[in-house]
């Protein structure tokens, strides 16, 4: 899978990703500025699972996407809420499932841990291209928004595809 953000204009966003190349491929648009953390292109969303969460290009086994404010501690300087929850309880579980052999989130149960500990809306996106969005949102013409403010508005963009 690959992560390409830190977009953080409309037309940079615009310019910068091959629409062409997405088509029939399961994609994450994440579309907001910062609410912990500084603003800046390595703080967009999405975030790979491990490994460096402030690189705009990379590729991961599995990434994420995050809509609310997480409520825990910064772990370091110049990360965001969500960072830090990705990097002291997310990796650890994933590592986990990973030696287990199986979806991360996928089970109930787990996925109502996350939302109690959060109470934020999440993605996830696999290597397989399946993708668990997990918290209330809108689903609508085969997408699922994390709420309904999901027209253009120029903020910081990042993307996700398998």
């Amino acid at each position: 899978m690959y992560i390409r953000k830190g977009f953080m204009t409309w037309d940079e966003f615009v310019s910068g990703i091959n629409f062409d190349a997405l088509i029939d491929k399961a994609c994450v648009f994440h579309f907001r500025f910062a609410t912990h953390g500084s603003t800046s292109p390595g703080n967009c969303h999405p975030f790979p699972v491990g490994g460096n969460l402030k690189r705009q290009k990379t590729r991961t086994d599995v990434a994420i996407a995050h809509n609310g404010i997480v409520h825990v501690p910064i772990t370091k300087k110049d990360y965001s809420d969500t960072m830090s929850y990705i990097e002291k309880r997310i990796a650890p579980y994933w590592q986990e499932c990973k030696e287990h052999g199986r979806y991360m989130y996928s089970i109930p149960t787990n996925q109502k841990v996350l939302l109690d500990e959060t109470g934020s809306k999440w993605s996830f996106l696999y290597p397989n291209g399946r993708i668990f969005n997990i918290g209330a949102g809108v689903m609508q013409g085969g997408i699922w928004y994390s709420n309904a403010g999901f027209l253009p508005t120029g903020r910081g963009v990042g993307v996700l595809w398998h």
